[in-house]
């Protein structure tokens, strides 16, 4: 098991490590959006009594991310804290190795693509998190993109079939994050 896949078991048992991997990628790259086209500047949480500041090192307050995920769903906020610079460690390093955390290859391919499922609805609302932000029309495809997969299920009769479209879909995943984040919002109204 990684050392994210520990990090989110320690943090709740109520959420999927995956959900919770993509709410906190979604958080990030929400993060990141804002800060590239310049809407930084005094937004507030989707809340809208609570505005959400950072703390120093870029990340958003503790109580943020509570809030987002529930309260009642996190057994232990140092280690929620902790997922979320493990996970920010891993979709802005250098070498691109960023990944959504899912069940290894050898579980049901049925248990795989409900973790998918988890991890797109999880990151639709951590990039919702922030309120609103027009998007650009790179960005709406894809949030459509990641909404398809987000309600997707396993229908394939052919295993060979399915386990192919499963791993398209997670390398496009991979770098549709990455170009989310790396992109200069100039697509962006």
């Amino acid at each position: 098991m990684s050392e994210l896949a520990l990090a989110a078991s320690a943090t709740t048992m109520d959420l999927s490590p995956a959900e919770l991997h993509g709410t906190v990628c979604g958080i990030q790259c929400a993060k990141a959006r804002r800060r590239l086209i310049g809407a930084d500047e005094g937004y507030h949480a989707a809340d809208e009594d609570s505005s959400v500041e950072e703390d120093s090192d870029g990340f958003f307050p503790l109580e943020a991310y509570l809030a987002l995920v529930g309260t009642e769903a996190v057994q232990d906020a140092d280690a929620l804290l902790n997922f979320a610079h493990l996970t920010a460690d891993e979709l802005f390093a250098d070498d691109f190795r960023f990944a959504p955390l899912l069940p290894d290859d050898e579980e049901p391919i049925e248990d795989r693509v409900a973790a998918l499922s988890d991890w797109c609805s999880g990151f639709l609302a951590g990039l919702a998190a922030l309120g609103e932000m027009e998007p650009g029309e790179a960005e709406e495809e894809i949030i459509e993109d990641l909404s398809a997969i987000a309600s997707a299920e396993a229908g394939s009769d052919d295993p060979e079939e399915l386990e192919r479209y499963y791993t398209e879909i997670v390398e496009y995943l991979k770098v549709t994050i990455l170009t989310l984040l790396h992109a200069d919002g100039s697509d962006a109204q």
